[in-house]
């Protein structure tokens, strides 16, 4: 499970979206979340999703590699507008030290 806060400057219906990378041995898995979330004008909106891994595979415990960004329709200036996208290591279930 991902998790994390945006924050808006304007009320928006934001997609947040996040791919995920978990090298196993010799295997790479892959996979990506996409939640839409409900942002208020100023306020802090928590969110979180299961990043779904592609061809029936599944993640381990252990630390994967994160793309993660989001973008919402601004209907002032008819335009799509993005936050930068960050690319977090992230641990997911149980990792070692």
């Amino acid at each position: 499970m991902l998790h994390g806060t945006l924050r808006c400057n304007k009320t928006a219906s934001v997609n947040v979206y996040a791919y995920v990378t978990q090298q196993q041995g010799a295997k790479k898995i892959t996979g990506w979340l996409r939640e839409q979330i409900d942002c208020t004008a100023g306020a802090t909106v928590a969110w979180q999703g299961e990043a779904s891994a592609y061809d029936f595979a599944r993640y381990r415990d252990g630390w994967a590699d994160t793309s993660v960004g989001a973008v919402a329709y601004d209907w002032d200036y008819l335009i799509d507008t993005k936050a930068p996208v960050k690319t977090p290591r992230v641990c997911l279930g149980k990792c070692g030290s």
